[in-house]
């Protein structure tokens, strides 16, 4: 579990400094600071995490390693390799979690905050819920695989995109499907904005050649360098079956549409796995 622990330090009733543990998006490290104490009312903790607590560390990283590489661990050795690139990995991450926010009298001597990137049932703290703003709510309910398709493919490139200054490496930090299976974009396009299309496309399949895509229950995506090079996408209901069905064989809307006017199924892949669940549509996005 990722985690942030923010503690203020205090001397005869006073605050002195502060100490921050931090085990978070494939960033660790320790602080103690002995300067102005942060704010411990400030909401901004968002903010906060990127411009002082990640930046200490990662500065730190990047001290050691341009003096001895070797004295790095091999965790900060990885970032210290992506120096260019790494701090871009870590804003994203974080642009994307939801904060689970608990305080525990920081403003008394022995109190503290824990930032976690999800809830802990064993928690007593007092919980406040810093939500992510880049999903839509419907992304954001969806579950998993719609974040992560939403956040990643790009219409235009049938890439999954990072930032501008990632494309620049030869595009080796883009996200791809195993076998380099590529979205058709006006599939995409209409599962995202228009549900009630998607449904209805849903169904007329269902109804002119079943259910192919029944085995079809999890997608591998990859990236040949970086964090989080392997990702499965695990379908959650029949409708995310259809779309990694439609992916695996790279269909278009096209090729969708005249197998309910034929009712024919067209041959091209046929992926998946053996094992199925069977859930419909208003489960889904």
């Amino acid at each position: 579990m990722d985690e942030i622990i923010f503690q203020p330090l205090y001397e005869s009733g006073k605050p002195v400094g502060y100490f921050i543990s931090v085990d978070f998006l494939g960033v660790r490290g320790r602080i103690i600071g002995f300067d102005k104490c942060p704010r411990i009312s400030n909401p901004l903790w968002r903010e906060n995490i990127f411009t002082d607590i990640f930046t200490s560390i990662y500065d730190h990283i990047i001290e050691v390693g341009e003096d001895d590489a070797t004295a790095l661990s091999e965790d900060d050795r990885e970032i210290y390799d992506m120096k260019d690139d790494f701090d871009i990995h870590f804003k994203e991450s974080l642009d994307v979690a939801d904060l689970y926010i608990y305080s525990h009298a920081p403003g008394k001597p022995g109190g503290y905050v824990r930032i976690l990137t999800a809830t802990d049932p064993g928690e007593t703290g007092r919980l406040y819920i810093d939500e992510s703003k880049f999903y839509p709510d419907d992304v954001k309910k969806a579950g998993p695989v719609e974040k992560f398709l939403y956040a990643n493919a790009d219409e235009l490139e049938q890439y999954f995109r990072l930032t501008d200054l990632m494309k620049r490496d030869c595009g080796k930090y883009y996200w791809k499907f195993g076998d380099g299976l590529l979205f058709s974009p006006d599939i995409i396009q209409l599962y995202f904005n228009d549900t009630v299309a998607w449904n209805k496309l849903y169904w007329d399949l269902h109804h002119s050649i079943g259910r192919p895509w029944k085995c079809c229950n999890f997608i591998e995506a990859w990236r040949e360098s970086g964090y989080h090079t392997e990702r499965r996408l695990v379908a959650e209901h029949d409708s995310q079956r259809l779309l990694f069905w439609a992916l695996e064989n790279e269909y278009t809307l096209g090729d969708l549409r005249r197998m309910v006017s034929e009712k024919r199924i067209i041959t091209k892949h046929f992926l998946g796995t053996k094992q199925d669940s069977w859930m419909t549509l208003e489960y889904g996005l």
